[in-house]
């Protein structure tokens, strides 16, 4: 399941697509949340030349693209981090043929799916050198590019990911070998959509096969439907024996905001030292994705894995450790939703703990998300925007 962004990356000078050297590729371990992200880099007379793809499964191939020439290794590192650094998968290293074979077969999928391919002029020398695995290679490729299961639950969330998804491939992964044989009419929907939630309940316990209940709330384009499963697995193989739907149902979008509300924590503080504040900007933006708002600055962290997925209940956004907003009334807005992750964003990623630089005015909980209502909105003080906006919904504490 990729993430809501584009990235652009502005390029050193430009080179010919031909005569660079193949040095190295790495890979997102990411395949099972539907997105990878590819770098590979050639060389050429000591100049080097960096690439960055993001492959996306659900409906489009290549998504994005951007390159990078120059001898930065700085540079190369912060897009890189910018580039591949929220996926939530670990990096792995691959062999030329693979590299080029994944371009080629996401490309493919542009095709078939009618996306244009984007700036395919950079990489069309990729395209035109065909190549092609055999089934050991293959099979060695999805193993780097396919993340370990630990969990049950893993497996389940990434099962009715992959079909919600509209990705038959990354179901395939998760079959046994004999559920392969033969066709589990197993679609929740008729193209790729987004998973927003998934409950897992245990209903049949055998020594190694179980069977599952599961509960998805499913948004496809903005129509809602809640759909029940009943799912089969190899607890110990740790694949899907069989799986079927027993029940669609639409769902309002009143209903769907209820079951997806979390409690968000927030930290408001005061910006004494806007120089201060300035650096920590320049520092932390690497690591964070940015977005500008009429009412201010968000950035906001991911957490560096995707455990949120080994949970009984996956929901959308679990994946985020924190956001920061910076207003223009000098506020600093932290918000995150687990109470324990405080002191882990304060003391590593805020890391300016200086009482000469910001100062905390106070704290609140909800029961639902406030901070992207606020950052669509008219200019205004946060403390003004809670009293007027949210005063009987939020504890202040």
């Amino acid at each position: 399941m990729k993430k809501n962004l584009t990235l652009r990356l502005i390029k050193g000078g430009k080179g010919p697509n031909i005569d660079y050297t193949f040095n190295k590729a790495i890979v997102t371990k990411s395949r099972l949340m539907g997105t990878i992200a590819l770098k590979i880099l050639w060389t050429k007379n000591h100049q080097r030349r960096v690439q960055w793809f993001i492959l996306d499964s659900e409906d489009h191939g290549i998504f994005d693209y951007g390159e990078y020439h120059g001898d930065s290794s700085l540079k190369e590192a912060m897009l890189t981090q910018r580039f591949m650094g929220h996926l939530g998968g670990r990096f792995v290293s691959l062999k030329e043929k693979e590299a080029l074979f994944l371009v080629q077969h996401y490309a493919i999928l542009n095709k078939l799916f009618n996306k244009e391919l984007p700036q395919k002029e950079d990489y069309d020398f990729i395209l035109k050198k065909k190549v092609s695995l055999s089934s050991p290679e293959l099979e060695v490729l999805n193993t780097k590019i396919f993340e370990t299961l630990d969990t049950v639950e893993e497996l389940l969330h990434y099962y009715v990911m992959r079909a919600v998804g509209n990705d038959p491939n990354g179901m395939q992964y998760l079959l046994s070998k004999e559920a392969q044989e033969y066709i589990i009419d197993y679609k929740p929907v008729n193209k790729a959509s987004v998973l927003l939630k998934n409950e897992i309940s245990l209903c049949l316990k055998g020594k190694e096969i179980s069977s599952y209940i599961v509960r998805s709330i499913i948004d496809t384009d903005g129509s809602y439907t809640l759909v029940n499963s009943m799912i089969k697995v190899d607890r110990k193989e740790k694949k899907v024996i069989d799986s079927e739907i027993t029940n669609i149902v639409p769902i309002s979008p009143e209903a769907v905001a209820e079951e997806i509300k979390r409690i968000e924590y927030i930290r408001v503080f005061k910006v004494i030292n806007e120089g201060c504040l300035t650096r920590w900007l320049e520092s932390s933006s690497i690591n964070l994705l940015n977005y500008d708002f009429h009412q201010g600055r968000m950035l906001v962290e991911f957490r560096k894995n995707n455990d949120h997925v080994k949970n009984s209940i996956f929901q959308i956004s679990g994946d985020i450790l924190a956001i920061y907003f910076i207003n223009k009334f000098n506020q600093l807005i932290v918000c995150y939703y687990n109470s324990d992750d405080f002191d882990t964003i304060y003391n590593k990623t805020l890391n300016i703990n200086d009482g000469d630089c910001i100062k905390e005015l106070c704290k609140f909980q909800l029961r639902a998300s406030v901070i992207y209502e606020y950052a669509e909105m008219k200019e205004m003080d946060f403390l003004k925007y809670m009293n007027e906006h949210h005063l009987d919904s939020f504890t202040k504490v």
